[in-house]
């Protein structure tokens, strides 16, 4: 069972951290009153446990920032086009489209550029107000708040999407809202799974209202199987099946993004990569003032130059000043100054028919690659494995399959191009298994023998669901990838590939109680 609980009728539970106890909480759905499981609250946890309190968020004494300098320059074509009277940006998709609004009485006018294509432009118009936290998914698709209501477009027709409540004018969301999302709105946070939206409730004791989600390429979750959010005063926190961390607090820093599963964010100018502990750097075009992530890159304002970051290696990109919009394929818009400027470095890629962050049953896919560059080399790698790409009429298609259980990573590369693009896929099981019904009897029966609380021989306690999620990597290594737990010389006749296959399953799926 999913854990979710009737919205109106919430019991109190403790919730207690590391370093202070917090309100009660559980995920919450009209109509299913039976069903109440705890929300686990964590304000810090302990160092070993791969989290920072509040107060380590600094580099190490005597540590000081990484000077940035003598950087290679990306080579790039630039392309500018005219913005129009009270024409604002309003998202650009992962793609490469961007979206251009101008607000008139009683509707949106909207107008759509294709950074690979000068010729391609979309236009339409909405019979709404300011349309805000726009994410744009194509050309032709976008979902956005206005008037405090959520709305899905396609091709320029607008579907309202019911979220039960008004949403205020800075509400974030990730996801598709018509199938699995994110809504986070006045301290409130609404998830979309399947047909029914549910409550977190509770939560709002930890995140401030003025939180929002910190998305990838517009995905709630990446690899680490989490939600980021970031409050104004850089509280740090993530979101795990039932459980909510802070794994950082930064006083001063602003504009957090995410690049993978690594929060960066600004500070004094310089540049913050954590926060387990927090890499700083420093620049020599000047003060770091602006910053955004898209696919594999974080392009930051520093100076009058652009920069672009890897996670490992600094280019420079001869840009000019203005607020940053860059998409998964490989560009980067600049607008400002009256003009939207689109830098594409050689041979770009757009990637159809999976997304980052996607999650799905089947063990099968295929997608197709194309590069802007057509002459140029596409190459493909799943967890690190070369796979068969072959040519098309407009670029590659390539098919895989045989995905183990869990998040995958596709890697999309052009050699020659200094472009690349991860994109990550999770396969979930068929079913759905939970800790009670599924994971409990096995561990009575197989595990309960050595692993209990105040054993003498080291074995960490697995009584509790808890337990279990804070271990859950090594239970994969151990039990599903290693085989060698339980031990041979102690493992029951009963012990057999079922069992292995559950466990697989249930940490898979969620870690449901």
């Amino acid at each position: 069972m999913s854990p979710r609980t009737n919205l109106w009728g919430i019991p109190a539970l403790l919730l207690a951290g590391a370093w202070a106890s917090l309100t009660a909480g559980c995920l919450a759905e009209i109509g299913d009153p039976d069903a109440t499981p705890q929300l686990k609250v964590d304000s810090g946890v302990e160092p070993d446990a791969g989290f920072l309190p509040e107060d380590a968020g600094t580099p190490d004494a005597g540590a000081g920032p990484v000077l940035v300098e003598d950087l290679n320059t990306l080579p790039t074509s630039t392309r500018c086009v005219d913005l129009g009277p009270g024409e604002v940006p309003l998202a650009v998709s992962p793609e490469g489209h961007l979206w251009l609004g101008t607000s008139t009485t009683g509707a949106t006018l909207v107008r759509v550029l294709d950074g690979w294509d000068a010729a391609a432009e979309q236009h339409y118009r909405f019979q709404v107000g300011a349309m805000t936290r726009v994410q744009a998914w194509t050309s032709t698709s976008a979902s956005f708040i206005a008037d405090g209501k959520l709305y899905h477009a396609v091709d320029g027709l607008r579907t309202e999407v019911t979220v039960t409540a008004t949403l205020s004018a800075d509400a974030t969301l990730c996801g598709d809202p018509t199938e699995k999302a994110f809504v986070y709105s006045g301290g409130t946070l609404y998830q979309r799974d399947g047909d029914a939206w549910y409550v977190w409730e509770g939560i709002d004791d930890a995140l401030s209202t003025d939180a929002r989600i910190l998305s990838r390429d517009g995905a709630c979750f990446g690899a680490d199987d989490g939600v980021w959010f970031a409050s104004a005063d850089l509280e740090l926190w993530q979101l795990g099946s039932n459980e909510l961390r802070r794994p950082a607090h930064r006083d001063g820093a602003s504009q957090p993004v995410l690049l993978h599963d690594t929060p960066m964010v600004l500070a004094g100018g310089n540049l913050l990569v954590g926060p387990m502990p927090w890499t700083e750097y420093t620049f020599e075009h000047g003060a770091a003032t602006a910053m955004a992530s898209a696919g594999d890159y974080v392009w930051i304002q520093a100076g009058d130059r652009v920069l672009r970051f890897d996670g490992t290696t600094f280019m420079l990109v001869r840009g000019s000043a203005g607020a940053l919009f860059p998409h998964a394929s490989g560009g980067l818009w600049v607008t400002g100054g009256g003009q939207a400027c689109h830098f594409a470095p050689q041979a770009m890629l757009r990637v159809e028919g999976v997304s980052t962050g996607a999650q799905q049953i089947g063990d099968t896919f295929s997608l197709e690659v194309r590069a802007s560059d057509e002459a140029a080399t596409v190459d493909v790698a799943l967890d690190g494995a070369p796979l068969t790409a072959r040519r098309v009429a407009d670029g590659w298609f390539v098919y895989g399959g045989a995905l183990e259980l869990g998040w995958h990573r596709l890697a999309v590369t052009t050699p020659a191009a200094q472009v690349s693009r991860t994109v990550l896929i999770k396969r979930l099981p068929a079913v759905e298994r939970s800790f009670a019904t599924d994971i409990a009897p096995i561990y009575t029966t197989h595990c309960a023998g050595c692993h209990y609380d105040g054993n003498t021989f080291g074995a960490p306690d697995l009584a509790t669901v808890e337990q279990w999620r804070n271990l859950a990597d090594k239970i994969h290594r151990r039990v599903v990838e290693a085989k060698n737990m339980p031990p041979v010389a102690s493992r029951l006749p009963e012990w057999g590939e079922d069992e292995v296959t559950v466990i697989n399953e249930w940490l898979s799926g969620g870690l449901l109680p």
